[in-house]
């Protein structure tokens, strides 16, 4: 039951906050503009990550129950994520790309900080014969480091089209709430 209250709460923060981040990165010109990769139609605003960011981190301190270790490992993999995000929303904003060896280099210390809190993929259960398979710690390590930076890519490049990087993940956060 408390996944169904965090869901909502979550939700509700990120959907009544996302509208006030827009006008108010709209004013201030933290905009992307149309270009023939993005398919957008108007000027946007570049607050959706920062929005989910509030929105799960409020949800987050209030219902989890995450050692303070834990949480805090979380926390800085997190706020690695977003601002080098906010980084490149910046060059975006003034019509410039950032270089992207420094985000991979930020994305892979964050997925290391959060696999450093305890959150690993331990392993999977084999579909055939139903033993659970157990890699040994350095393939775990790689396993996670490699999952968190492919799940962050994959969102990071999917911002061509207005909302599309949003749909993902609300997506993605629907098929985890349904697992959980």
């Amino acid at each position: 039951m408390n996944y169904i209250i965090e869901f909502i709460v979550t939700f509700g923060i990120v959907a009544s906050l996302t509208p006030i981040l827009m006008k108010w990165f709209h004013k201030i010109g933290f905009t992307d503009k149309p270009t023939k990769r993005k398919k957008h139609k108007k000027i946007t605003p570049l607050c959706g990550g920062l929005g989910m960011y509030i929105g799960f981190f409020i949800t987050f301190f209030v219902f989890a129950e995450e050692p303070p270790e834990k949480a805090f490992w979380i926390f800085v993999g997190s706020t690695l994520i977003v601002a080098i995000g906010l980084v490149d929303d910046y060059f975006k904003a003034i019509g410039k790309e950032f270089p992207i060896f420094p985000r991979l280099v930020i994305q892979v210390l964050a997925a290391i900080l959060v696999y450093k809190a305890g959150i690993s993929f331990t392993g999977f259960t084999n579909p055939f014969t139903g033993v659970y398979i157990e890699p040994n710690t350095f393939l775990q390590f790689v396993l996670t480091v490699t999952w968190i930076f492919g799940v962050t890519t994959v969102i990071n490049w999917s911002d061509g089209m207005d909302g599309l990087a949003g749909s993902i993940s609300v997506i993605a956060s629907g098929t985890f709430f349904i697992a959980a």
